[in-house]
């Protein structure tokens, strides 16, 4: 189980931590004895998540569903919270009933959030792109191009202030629009 880089676990038929690998010793933060016979889902599964996984393990046990071979779900460190994708295999007695559950999991915390911040940065982007065509498409001045652009850079980027200038040939900037008109920043 430590040659892998990846959180092996055993749970037996009622949750018990039955044997747990170094790698998700080092996620979870504590030494392999203060984890082993511990129940799963009461140490190691958030409150608000608690009851749902238990329930469909309960059902899996019984065999009233079968065995969820995928998931992902948040579990409870010492330093906090992970994210976590579970690989779910079943290990059998000779009657063909469930004994125990093993699970493989790989710590997608830091993945998700990435995810979640390149689709923020593509939204922005799609709204940027979207509201900067009529810029191209439209006939107008150049002071009302720049008060376009300095309204998107502040409605979608975040910003609370934007300014448009250009610089004249002794370095001196020139600002043609900003964007809100009334900002402390420029009173």
């Amino acid at each position: 189980f430590d040659l892998v880089q990846v959180i092996i676990v055993t749970l037996d038929r009622e949750g018990r931590v039955t044997s747990i690998n170094s790698k998700g010793c080092d996620l979870l933060g504590y030494r392999k004895e203060e984890i082993i016979g511990k129940d799963w889902f009461d140490s190691f599964i958030p409150k608000e998540k608690k009851e749902e996984i238990k329930s469909v393990f309960s059902k899996i046990i019984s065999g009233d569903t079968r065995l969820v071979e995928y998931y992902e779900n948040p579990v409870i460190t010492k330093d906090g919270r992970r994210l976590i994708a579970w690989h779910n295999s079943a290990i059998l007695d000779d009657t063909g009933s469930i004994i125990e559950v093993i699970s493989a999991g790989e710590d997608i915390t830091e993945l998700k959030r990435l995810e979640a911040e390149n689709e923020e940065k593509l939204r922005n982007l799609n709204i940027l792109y979207n509201s900067l065509k009529e810029l191209v498409t439209e006939e107008m001045n150049v002071y009302k191009r720049a008060h376009i652009i300095a309204r998107i850079c502040v409605e979608t980027l975040g910003v609370d202030f934007a300014w448009v200038g250009y610089a004249e040939p002794y370095g001196r900037v020139r600002i043609i629009s900003k964007y809100p008109p009334k900002h402390p920043y420029t009173e």
